[in-house]
């Protein structure tokens, strides 16, 4: 099986002890509870999160957490996650006693293996790439290397997601771009996440497709990937947070 499990019932090596743990956590509360998160680009994230109970200031489109309602939220959330594959001898669980490797998404150029010189990536490099990726054992997940730049700006990540499906059997991460359209290239991502298992009884069985938003570090989210991670979650499929910091730039 690719990956590998921690042993023993803890890590052998930790860095920080359930009191730092703990510290940490009531950082957090306060700082979601006193600085808030900027969340914007929806006005409909913010209206949803006020009914819920926080505050939030419209005009600089900031909210602030009570430290209860993500106390719940947190509750609430799954403790152990699961990654589909088209085949199901690729999926795996992700439950914090698990580490798997991946690729990350849309590199935008790609050395040309006839000339040597760096370009702009192509939907056949994204091909090719993916299926380097699926031949790899050290990869458990992969696709979206690169990115299609020969196609159109408004549909290319119609293109992205498609070819990675197209090129393996693992896991893979999508994205949706530009931002504008998100809501509605969540749809056609949908159809052809639909389409790759063969129904839309066996995507909910096996949900190779998912939500996910990334925090723009520090403390801001664009609600319009928010949106679209909440649509799906009505749907019946996963949601994955991720963070994005920069270092030395946006973070330490």
């Amino acid at each position: 099986m690719v990956g590998f499990e921690k042993p023993g019932i803890m890590p052998l090596f930790r860095v920080f002890t359930e009191e730092n743990l703990d510290a940490i956590h009531l950082a957090s509360l306060n700082v979601l509870a006193e600085t808030g998160i900027r969340i914007v680009h929806s006005d409909e994230i913010l209206k949803m999160l006020k009914e819920k109970g926080c505050t939030v200031d419209f005009e600089k489109k900031t909210v602030l957490f009570p430290p209860y309602l993500v106390e719940e939220a947190l509750e609430k959330a799954a403790k152990i996650d699961r990654a589909y594959g088209r085949n199901s001898k690729y999926d795996f669980k992700v439950d914090g006693r698990h580490v798997y490797f991946t690729t990350d998404t849309e590199t935008t150029s790609t050395v040309d293996l006839s000339t040597g010189e760096w370009r702009q990536s192509t939907l056949d490099d994204l091909e090719k790439l993916t299926r380097v990726t699926d031949a790899l054992e050290s990869y458990a997940a992969g696709g979206h290397l690169t990115t299609a730049l020969d196609k159109p700006n408004n549909v290319r990540c119609l293109y992205d997601y498609a070819a990675a499906l197209n090129n393996t059997e693992k896991p893979c991460g999508w994205s949706v771009y530009p931002p504008e359209l998100a809501i509605q290239l969540t749809d056609y991502q949908l159809e052809i996440a639909t389409a790759a298992v063969g129904s839309e009884k066996k995507l909910k069985e096996r949900p190779i497709i998912g939500g996910v938003f990334c925090t723009e570090s520090p403390l801001q989210l664009d609600g319009r990937f928010v949106e679209t991670s909440l649509k799906l979650a009505k749907l019946g499929f996963g949601c994955d947070v991720e963070s994005m910091p920069l270092a030395g730039a946006t973070a330490l």
